[in-house]
C-alpha cells in the first residue's frame, strides 16, 4: 500500500472532524428538554430530551424543598422557601473533550399568591436574564451568547419577592438550546 494513501486518509478525517464539529457555521440545536411528565402524564425528573454531549442533568433547590404540582399542561417541578433566598439549580456535566456554547432558555413560570414575583437567570453566576412572574404560567424565551463552557456549568432559577415560605414558584417546559464543539487535542496527539 502506498504510504501517501494513508496521510490523504488521516487528513481527510480530521478535516471532516472539524468541519463537522466546527460552531462557527452551526445552527443552535436542541440540547436539553424536561417536560416533566411521563406518558403517563406523571410526574418525573427524567429530561425528555439530551444531547449525547450532556453526560449528567441534576435538579437540586437551597433547601432540598423540590416537589411537584400541576404544569403547563401536566406536571411542573416546584420548590419553596423564597423569602429566605431559594432558587432551583440544574446542574450539567458534559462528554471529556466537547464543549457547550449555551444560546437559549424557554421555560414557563408561574408563582402562587404569596409566591415569588421577580426571577432571574444566572449561568455559573453570570446574569443573564430576569423578570416578573404571575400566577398564571407565562413563556420565558431567552437568548444569549455564552462562549462554548467545557467544565460544564449551573444554571440557577433564582426568585424574590415571596410573601411567605410557603409560597410556591413552578416551572415547566424547561429547553435549552446551542452548539457543541470538540475541543482541540494536543499537538502531540
Amino acid at each position: 500500500m502506498d504510504i501517501r494513501f494513508y496521510r490523504r486518509a488521516r487528513v481527510c478525517t480530521l478535516l471532516f472532524t472539524l468541519l463537522a464539529f466546527n460552531i462557527e457555521g452551526a445552527s443552535s440545536a436542541l440540547l436539553l428538554s424536561y417536560d416533566f411528565k411521563d406518558g403517563a402524564g406523571e410526574f418525573e425528573l427524567v429530561p425528555e430530551f439530551s444531547d449525547p454531549a450532556i453526560s449528567a442533568a441534576e435538579w437540586t433547590d437551597d433547601f432540598g424543598l423540590l416537589t411537584e404540582f400541576a404544569g403547563n399542561p401536566g406536571r411542573a417541578l416546584a420548590t419553596s422557601g423564597f423569602t429566605n433566598g431559594n432558587a432551583f439549580h440544574l446542574a450539567l456535566s458534559f462528554q471529556p473533550s466537547l464543549a457547550i456554547a449555551l444560546e437559549g432558555i424557554h421555560f414557563d413560570l408561574r408563582a402562587s399568591p404569596s409566591g415569588p414575583t421577580s426571577w432571574q437567570v444566572l449561568v455559573n453566576g453570570a446574569h443573564l436574564a430576569s423578570g416578573i412572574v404571575t400566577t398564571a404560567f407565562e413563556t420565558v424565551d431567552t437568548v444569549i451568547a455564552l462562549a462554548p463552557i467545557s467544565a460544564g456549568f449551573v444554571i440557577d432559577l433564582a426568585a424574590t419577592g415571596a410573601t411567605s415560605s410557603a409560597g410556591t414558584l413552578r416551572l415547566d417546559n424547561v429547553v435549552l438550546t446551542g452548539k457543541v464543539s470538540a475541543i482541540a487535542l494536543p499537538p502531540g496527539f
